[in-house]
């Protein structure tokens, strides 16, 4: 979710026919993971570091747990920074669950990463290196549901002090 669950500097880059990249020399893609002329986001380090962020990127709050979570990521730059997954079960508290540092050359790498049970939402957290050559990049996620999990009902709550009677 883009507009709801990221926070600068995550940029949305949209390719069309034509190949793009990040805009510093010897960091980031030059074209998305599927085909290299497509989509993907991304986090721009030139004027944030050294170890800036994190700077996340995340879903909507789901009313099923979540299972499976796949995704392309890019991290080439002489001083890459951090790549994490994290997840919440309550919308508050975040835990990493995935995690990559340093240099991983000019390619896509893919994850897939199982969460903990009763996960509601997941988040991707970039954190720069200590130069303008940490650009990252995200493309291609994907979300399953775990449909042998059920999220707890919470406990209906009880007053102890009695209703007084309308006058």
């Amino acid at each position: 979710d883009y507009g709801n669950g990221t926070s600068f500097p995550w940029t949305y880059c949209s390719c069309g026919y034509y190949s793009c990249g990040t805009p510093s020399s010897y960091t980031g893609p030059s074209g998305d993971h599927t085909s290299g002329s497509g989509n993907y986001m991304f986090v721009e380090s030139s004027s944030n570091y050294p170890n800036v962020g994190p700077y996340t990127l995340s879903t909507p709050e789901f009313d099923r747990c979540v299972g499976d979570v796949r995704f392309a990521y890019h991290m080439y730059g002489s001083s890459m920074g951090t790549f994490e997954l994290e997840e919440t079960t309550n919308g508050v508290d975040w835990t990493m669950i995935w995690n990559m540092t340093g240099d991983l050359s000019d390619i896509w790498h893919t994850a897939s990463v199982i969460p903990s049970p009763y996960v509601i939402q997941v988040r991707w957290a970039a954190i720069t290196g200590s130069n303008y050559q940490s650009d990252m990049a995200i493309d291609d996620t994907i979300l399953f549901a775990d449909y042998t999990c059920s999220l707890p009902t919470p406990a209906p709550t009880f007053s102890t002090m009695p209703t007084p009677l309308p006058v």
